[in-house]
């Protein structure tokens, strides 16, 4: 048996899944389906904060730099769109990818005065976006846990309750089994967050490794943060 970074993954998520399990029913039903709404919730939240406030922050702190940046370097005739994109084949959905290139290759051959205005907008703005909203995304959801994470130490003193105790264990185990595939698919957003900041170029860490992963292959597929 060869032990691949994609073998290693799914064993790893695995693994989290079923001790998600367990930690569910010692905390028990009510505990656990606190905690899992929760968790639900913070994503939830979240997911809406941080695809609001993602393009706000990129007008406001990134544009104007990568702009001015842009107009320097198309002004040294070495804009090189290859290199901004190879690094994200198989992370970025082909129909995106594909309608980014037809973009750069519109705006390219324009020679408009605001050329480098509309590259930063048409070209790298879809590859930014994405990735301040997975850390808007993170940041948020840890906030939110933290709330929920009180709560949840206190109702799990239910199960010293008698009779009450072990029914609420065994239910436990069901709230267990949906949030451990929950933390399942936030690790597979933690990797692929970090395989696209490294530029794909982790040895362990990159597309091709973990190719063969069934939890990562399903991810890449569905991944909510790369819209087709």
């Amino acid at each position: 048996m060869t032990f691949t970074p994609a073998f290693i993954l799914d064993i790893a998520l695995i693994v989290v899944i079923v001790a998600t399990v367990i930690h569910y029913a010692r905390k028990g039903f009510v505990a656990g389906i606190i905690d899992l709404v929760g968790n639900l919730f913070s994503i939830a939240l979240a997911w809406f904060v941080s695809g609001k406030v993602s393009p706000t922050v990129f007008e406001n702190f990134f544009k104007s730099g990568l702009i001015e940046k842009t107009t320097q370097t198309l002004q040294q005739g070495s804009f090189d769109l290859e290199s901004i994109l190879g690094g994200l084949e198989g992370l970025v959905p082909q129909s995106m990818m594909d309608s980014i290139l037809a973009s750069a290759d519109s705006v390219l051959n324009s020679q408009a005065p605001n050329m480098a205005q509309q590259v930063v907008e048409q070209i790298i703005s879809p590859l930014v976006v994405p990735l301040i909203t997975v850390v808007l995304f993170f940041a948020t959801f840890v906030l939110c846990r933290l709330v929920v994470a009180f709560l949840v130490a206190v109702l799990t003193n239910l199960n010293k309750v008698p009779l009450l105790g072990s029914f609420n264990r065994a239910l436990g185990v069901v709230a267990g089994l949906v949030g451990g595939v929950i933390n399942a698919l936030l690790i597979l957003c933690m990797i692929w967050a970090i395989i696209v900041i490294t530029s794909n170029n982790l040895p362990v860490l990159n597309d091709s490794a973990l190719s063969g992963s069934y939890f990562y292959s399903f991810f890449s597929v569905y991944n909510p943060f790369m819209s087709a």
